[in-house]
């Protein structure tokens, strides 16, 4: 079936789909679910699991700049059946593709390190160390 299918499944499954900005949602996830979408390089950081519908990965084969069913930190799935049973398992998999994650948050989102406004202000007012 569609992916609509699974739609609010009490505390479980919150479909939220239609929310106007995703990245209000990545601190509340517990699973992201996507496609071909950047929300993986956004998400990734969180360390959470990702799962990837990619029902039709053969039409978008060598359209990534990376080799995407090698590199993406998590199971590609090609039916709601086997979204569902991703998502009630996620702490397994998200152990299961915990280096392939660790690999591309390296390569992808190296700079995401929750330090980041640190840099900026080191680089121009200058480390702590140099404003004494």
């Amino acid at each position: 079936g569609d992916i609509g299918d699974i739609g609010d499944m009490g505390n479980f499954v919150r479909d939220v789909s239609a929310h106007p900005d995703v990245r209000e949602l990545y601190p509340l996830a517990d699973v992201l679910v996507t496609d071909y979408s950047s929300a993986m390089f956004d998400f990734a950081p969180t360390g959470r699991p990702m799962l990837f519908f990619a029902y039709d990965v053969e039409e978008w084969a060598g359209r990534f700049p990376f080799d995407y069913e090698a590199e993406v930190p998590g199971p590609l799935l090609r039916t709601t059946d086997e979204v569902i049973e991703a998502v009630a398992h996620a702490g397994e998999v998200s152990a299961k593709y915990a280096r392939l994650r660790h690999d591309f948050v390296a390569k992808f989102c190296p700079l995401d390190d929750g330090m980041a406004a640190r840099r900026v202000v080191d680089r121009v007012f200058g480390t702590a160390a140099e404003r004494g």
